[in-house]
């Protein structure tokens, strides 16, 4: 995954600081799944990620953040919606 997206870059570096946050929250049951996605779609599209990158390579950031505490087809069912 590492050859499709670099995250260098200071909104992208947000986006995966908040993901990873969302994901040890939903993990610690603090949120239900859409609770911790929803608010990382908004901030992709508001901050420009997804016109910059693609909506694609902004949900492998969140993918990537959520892999070790859930299933990745919850992931990709909460993040199309």
């Amino acid at each position: 995954m590492t050859d499709i997206i670099t995250v260098s870059e200071p909104p992208l570096l947000i986006l995966l600081a908040r993901a990873e946050a969302r994901a040890i929250l939903y993990a610690a049951c603090e949120f239900d799944l859409d609770e911790a996605i929803a608010p990382l779609t908004r901030y992709a599209l508001d901050s420009g990620i997804v016109n910059e990158i693609g909506a694609e390579r902004a949900y492998a950031i969140v993918k990537m953040a959520f892999a070790e505490v859930v299933d990745a087809e919850a992931v990709e069912e909460t993040y199309d919606q």
